[in-house]
């Protein structure tokens, strides 16, 4: 089935960047079923940072928490970080919860910073949000990085970035939606 052009690309995109087959098979599977309505939810739009970081459902589609939107994220956050810290990085240091898919974005994201030359301190272990942030503090990394949709449902995830101090980023300090743009890159 081939869609309008716009959706078409986007879906075209998604498909040859996202290396997911669980990911990649949900929209092979929409588009065999021909739900543009779906189609559209996920792929128009983009993730952007609310006042508590990314939150969202975790399903392939440019808008939605997948592989590919947390490498995308991470790869803006990186530029972000090298831009604001332009000598060599005191690192990131990156947690996770229990949720589903939270240590697997963890690791994408750690390969990312460090493919952008960042020092990563990962935990090996799920660790409550504030463990994190100390951390941040405490091993003196430029930026911490939380996965974790705190109490929203069990179908979501988030991505929670921090400032040196280990205080939460807000929307005003980190626009990485001006940094990367979603759809537009691998």
């Amino acid at each position: 089935m081939v869609f309008e052009e716009s959706l078409q690309k986007l879906v075209d995109n998604y498909l040859a960047w996202d290396k997911n087959e669980k990911f990649r098979k949900q929209i092979e599977d929409l588009v065999a079923k021909n739900d543009e309505a779906e189609l559209r939810a996920r792929m128009f739009g983009k993730l952007t940072f609310g006042t508590a970081g990314v939150r969202a459902r975790m399903e392939a589609g440019f808008n939605r928490l997948n592989d590919l939107t947390v490498i995308q994220l991470t790869h803006g956050m990186a530029k972000h970080m090298l831009a604001q810290f332009p000598r060599e990085s005191n690192g990131v240091a990156i947690g996770f919860d229990g949720r589903y898919n939270s240590r697997r974005f963890a690791d994408l994201a750690a390969n990312v910073f460090i493919r952008n030359g960042i020092k990563v301190y990962i935990f090996s272990d799920v660790v409550p949000t504030p463990v994190l942030s100390y951390a941040t503090a405490l091993l003196k990394c430029d930026a911490g990085l939380m996965v974790t949709a705190s109490h929203n449902p069990k179908e979501d995830n988030g991505y929670k970035a921090y400032w040196s101090n280990g205080a939460q980023l807000c929307i005003f300090e980190l626009n990485i939606n001006q940094t990367t743009t979603i759809q537009s890159m691998p």
